[in-house]
């Protein structure tokens, strides 16, 4: 079963997070974003905005198009049946 645009991007956000040694209040601080926002929306209870998506890039210092790339990537890899 394929994953979902919303489910790689959160999964993204766990993933690159962990990369980094951060906590959620760190990227959190780091991203200009309330911490308990941030929570919510790695565990799906809240929706992402591109405010959002733009914020986090920022605090993880990466482009746009590198984080699209990655999750394209993802969507591919799990709709093939592998898993990352």
């Amino acid at each position: 079963m394929a994953i979902s645009l919303s489910d790689a991007f959160r999964l993204w956000l766990v993933k690159k997070r962990k990369q980094n040694n951060l906590t959620q209040e760190t990227i959190a601080e780091l991203s200009d974003i309330n911490e308990k926002h941030y929570g919510r929306v790695e565990r799906g209870e809240n929706g992402v905005t591109l405010a959002f998506i733009e914020k986090v890039c920022g605090g993880f210092g990466i482009k746009y198009r590198d984080l699209f790339i990655e999750l394209e990537e993802m969507l591919e890899n799990n709709s093939e049946g592998h898993h990352s």
